[in-house]
């Protein structure tokens, strides 16, 4: 995570996360394969303070999972796959009195 602190977005926080599951097998005789994945996660976060004195305390964020939205097999077994959550969204807004 990287927070900003000098320029016009200032107290704006960005980070970045890379998630990566190898290959597995989805049988005890090893032939059927699931394939690997890697996503991306997203979080952003602002301090309102920097909007207008009124707002200290306050804070908004907003994380990403699965950026690219990325179509991926969570887990197997030899009868069925079941697939991996897509893009979600999570905005949230705190206050610490």
């Amino acid at each position: 995570k990287y927070k900003l602190v000098q320029g016009p977005l200032a107290g704006l926080g960005i980070g970045l996360g890379l998630r990566y599951t190898g290959a597995t097998k989805a049988d005890s005789a090893n032939r059927i394969d699931v394939p690997s994945y890697l996503l991306t996660d997203l979080a952003l976060d602002l301090d309102l303070l920097r909007l207008s004195p009124s707002l200290r305390g306050t804070q908004l964020a907003l994380n990403v999972t699965n950026l690219s939205n990325k179509h991926y097999y969570d887990s197997c077994s030899s009868s069925n796959c079941s697939t991996g959550d897509a893009r979600r969204l999570l905005l949230t807004v705190k206050h610490a009195w």
